[in-house]
């Protein structure tokens, strides 16, 4: 509960930190995570050895190489933190005008508290998670860019309670109170619970006064977005600080860590288990030969006696143990590459800059309305995952704006059972209207997709052209459409839109708006002409809307469904992209009981939007069908060829997609995914049960045919039950058919498939068969699989760049996947594999050279290396070498990879890869053999 004016003023409210340390607390924490790495631990235990007094090496060189390493990742540390400090006091100290004690006041952000007015102008970023109370624009509304929050680069329209619109100055404010109630703080930008109540009024008069009035997120204005378009707005602090939006999300999902560090931490547990029998032969060896020695000690004539090494002391069995240990564990202590992770670290970064640099992955862009060209590189947002590019297996892609261009263009029109071609023909439904036929169903479904949108036309003042803006380039294609038919829209605001019909001026007041969702799968809204008649017209995919369809022939025949139907088949094998258009006609008292049951589910708390949605879904019935709309999406360059080349490199590719079977078997097609040598399995199944019986079915015609194992079957899916969730450390009984199958496929592609089920698809192959997946996508409805996929890729592309935050390397076109994966991946796990062989391999032969040269100085602990020549072993003789091989370290050319793709297959070869268990034995043996030479 929130209150204005605010009972209790708190300082520092606002602060946000950043930061993981402070000065008193950086150096115990900072060693405290990096003592967490074993190879630390182990070092210092060596140090500690050497302080004991029985062993040969200094300390201060055995010490001096684990300062150097803590000390060089301690300044990394320091270095970032310190810059989210400074960003973090830019923040903090900004200064905003804010409403207070009924005066105006001028404080530093990290001080705004909950229930104060701020005041904001155009181009102020917001500072806190803010209600929205009134606006210098008419209808009291204001626009803001959410970039920075959710990565969408169009503006967001937010709108006042149309109850506040008498709050038009600031001295206004000191005449009322308020108390707002809302949800407990969360993480989530798209929705919002909560209700206004204006307490106390003094000079107005208002319908307010008294009443809880609801409040959407449409009203929320959400820090870190900026304000854009409108000169002034006032805006009532709600969460401040660590309550507001943008710093729970960003709290990391989690940190992606390559599959390599699992492997170093292998072999430091295997070299650990060769230290200790090392040092357990070293130290039973010493104490067989001490006590020998005090046997023989008045035995002068035996040939084990030797006077000038007994030092006439009597020990225990524990105490010459104690001793040797001691003596011994700083010795072996260089086994283990101390600076392994750190040059590890050093080396992935090398290797990003690389990618950035490549001109290879430059990208052009080119922007319509002006001349000018951008050159746009690859971005990294994560240095771990380098030479796990090379280790890919499984590709998860979406289909819009991956595969394709997600440049929109209207293609078909299908009215009342015909088709009109209005890419070639732009004016063809203008010609209609004056040819006097179909007139009235031509003006329902041109009203249908004027008013079913959330496009917003933008006047030029210069030459009086309107511009459409929407999130949706769907939307856009097909408002320019209409206008070029002669249909145009030319006002969009809230409560109210306007549009040019024919020639004829219409005015529509919109009585309920329900956006388009990838869970709803379809865009409703209700309006009242001016003749004061109410329609609700309703667009969204095609399964979805058919069965919304009224079952009476008059209202729908059985000719125009099957007319449908066939289009849409139609369309879909040609790749378009197709939204069925249907309306339904209401009378007064009908929208009387809609708007009370939709006012009751807009002023609940707790599941409001599950509310509204039931309410809205109760009305989408018994609809007429209007007609489709086609839209086409061309493929971007290269897609056939990148995916071929994939394909022939031994990578599974499986296309996860939104459309419907048909447009997706087409992309498919022309994107050469699907191959006329191919055999196609299709399964489309409605029921769990039907589901396993078309698995079974499949699954025996293989082992009959002695084909179960091979890879030359291509499987379009179409099947919600297949998504269902599963715990993750098992499947189903049908998730384990579905994944046996698919995984002797080349291709697999699932159709229908929403954000979640994308993500649910990617971790069944990535937790239960232990695959290098990687998933690309370009939009918001990419996110969760990109997450998801051990490597995640981001189309810089129209949808804003959510995506590409979310991911781990960001593209500007897909066909750069061939050279991220095949060239960089290649060489970066080459490379990556060689630096770890070759710092074992070092520490081994050096450390080997020592155990040797103790089996031949009595095991006396003695050290075979000066003891600032051992400090400078690892931190200065062997490093330079290391990045050398980690620059310019090449096993083929570039050219020969891009013309063979076969070799992508061969670096993953359990005998003939990188990085096997044969490799590593055969550096294990070198390291033996060239330690016995040095010996000799």
């Amino acid at each position: 509960e929130i209150r204005y004016p605010a009972l209790q003023i708190k300082k520092f409210s606002n602060y946000v930190k950043t930061t993981k340390y402070t000065i008193l607390t950086f150096i115990p924490l900072n060693l405290w995570q990096q003592f967490h790495r074993l190879s630390n631990c182990y070092f210092l235990l060596g140090m500690i050895a050497t302080m004991t007094g029985y062993s040969s090496i200094n300390p201060i060189s055995q010490a001096m190489p684990l300062i150097f390493v803590l000390g060089v990742t301690a300044i990394k540390d320091a270095f970032s933190d310190y810059n989210r400090h400074k960003q973090d006091k830019k923040v903090n100290l900004e200064y905003y005008t804010i409403y207070r004690d009924k005066k105006l006041q001028r404080i530093y952000c990290q001080d705004i508290n909950p229930g104060d007015i701020i005041i904001l102008e155009k181009d102020d970023k917001i500072p806190a998670d803010c209600l929205l109370m009134s606006s210098s624009s008419e209808e009291n509304e204001c626009y803001i860019e959410t970039s920075d929050l959710d990565g969408e680069t169009n503006l967001k329209h937010c709108v006042a309670l149309p109850q506040l619109s008498f709050l038009r100055c600031i001295d206004e404010f000191s005449e009322i109170e308020c108390i707002v109630k809302c949800e407990p703080p969360n993480d989530s930008f798209s929705s919002f619970d909560g209700t206004i109540k204006l307490h106390k009024i003094d000079n107005f008069k208002t319908n307010a006064f008294g009443k809880e009035l609801a409040i959407c997120s449409n009203q929320i204005l959400f820090r870190g977005s900026v304000l854009r378009n409108t000169n002034c707005i006032y805006a009532m602090s709600l969460y401040t600080g660590k309550d507001t939006r943008i710093f729970l999300n960003s709290k990391q999902t989690g940190l992606k860590f390559s599959s390599m560090e699992q492997r170093i931490n292998l072999l430091l547990v295997i070299i650990i288990l060769v230290n200790i029998l090392l040092l357990a032969y070293s130290i039973s060896m010493d104490v067989k030969y001490k006590r020998r020695l005090r046997k023989n000690r008045y035995n002068k004539f035996s040939r084990s006696y030797h006077w000038y090494l007994d030092k006439q002391e009597n020990h225990s069995l524990f105490d010459d143990s104690i001793k040797s240990f001691f003596s011994f564990f700083g010795l072996y202590s260089y086994l283990i590459p101390l600076s392994i992770f750190v040059t590890l670290e050093a080396i992935r970064v090398l290797q990003t800059k690389f990618m950035e640099w490549d001109h290879q992955l430059l990208g052009k862009r080119t922007y319509k309305t002006i001349t000018q060209v951008e050159w746009v590189p690859m971005k990294a947002n994560s240095f771990n995952l380098g030479d796990d590019l090379g280790r890919v297996e499984f590709i998860f892609s979406d289909k819009t704006g991956t595969l394709t261009q997600n440049c929109m263009k209207l293609s078909k029109w299908f009215i009342n059972g015909q088709i009109f071609d209005g890419a070639n023909d732009p004016k063809c439904l203008s010609k209609i209207i004056h040819a006097q036929k179909m007139i009235d169903y031509v003006k329902e479904y041109c009203r249908a997709i004027t008013t079913c949108n959330t496009v917003m036309p933008i006047l030029n003042h210069q030459n009086f052209h309107i511009t459409y803006e929407s999130q949706s380039p769907d939307e856009v294609a097909l408002i320019q459409g209409l206008s070029r038919c002669g249909v145009r829209l030319l006002t969009h605001t809230k409560h109210e839109l306007s549009a040019q019909v024919f020639g004829e001026y219409e005015k529509y007041t919109i009585e309920i708006l329900t956006e388009f969702s990838s869970e709803r799968k379809r865009m409703s809204i209700l309006v009242k002409d001016q003749n004061n008649e109410y329609t609700l017209y309703c667009k969204g995919a095609d399964d979805v809307i058919l069965e919304r369809l009224s079952n009476d022939p008059n209202v729908n025949s059985e000719q125009l469904i099957h007319s449908t139907k066939t289009a849409l088949k139609e369309f879909g094998q040609s790749g378009l992209r197709c939204l069925v258009i249907a309306m339904h006609k209401f009378n007064e008292e009908e929208v009387k009981q809609i708007l009370e049951q939709y006012k009751i589910a807009e002023n609940s708390i707790g599941n409001r939007t599950q509310n509204i949605n039931k309410v809205v879904n109760s009305i989408e019935r018994d609809l007429k069908l209007l007609g489709v709309t086609a839209i086409e999406d061309q493929l971007q360059d290269n897609v056939p060829e990148t995916i071929d080349y994939l394909i022939h490199s031994g990578i599974k590719f499986w296309l996860l997609t939104g459309d419907n079977q048909d447009t997706a078997i087409n992309i498919g097609t022309s994107s050469k995914l699907l191959t006329k040598d191919m055999n196609v399995m299709i399964i489309n199944a409605h029921s769990a049960s039907h589901c396993g019986r078309l698995l079974d079915k499949q699954i025996n015609l293989m082992k009959e045919r002695g084909e179960w194992g091979k890879l030359h079957f291509t499987k379009p899916i179409n099947d919600p039950v297949l998504y269902k969730k599963s715990k993750k450390e098992s499947m189903s009984i049908l998730q384990k058919k579905f994944v046996e199958l698919g995984i002797r496929c080349h291709v697999v592609i699932c159709c229908r498939a929403t954000p979640s089920q994308k993500a649910k698809v990617v971790n069944i192959i990535k937790t239960n068969l232990n695959k290098m997946t990687l998933a690309i996508g370009d939009g918001a409805n990419d996110v969760a699989m990109i997450q998801k996929a051990h490597i995640g890729i981001g189309i810089i592309g129209r949808e804003g760049a959510q995506a590409m935050r979310a991911s781990d390397y960001a593209i500007l076109e897909f066909k750069f996947l061939k050279t991220l994966l095949c060239i960089h991946g290649r060489y970066s796990l080459l490379r990556v594999s060689k630096m770890i062989y070759h710092s074992f391999y070092k520490n081994f032969v050096f450390t080997l050279i020592q155990f040797f040269y103790i089996t031949v100085s009595y095991w006396s602990g003695t050290s075979a290396y000066e003891s600032y020549f051992r400090m400078s072993f690892n931190t200065f003789y062997t490093t330079v070498f290391i990045y050398i091989l980690a620059c310019s370290d090449r096993d083929v050319s570039t050219n020969s990879i891009n013309k063979i793709p076969e070799l992508y297959r061969q670096i993953n070869n359990k005998t003939k890869g990188y990085f096997t268990g044969l490799k590593s034995l055969g550096w294990l043996i070198d390291a033996i053999w060239h330690s016995i030479g040095k010996n000799r």
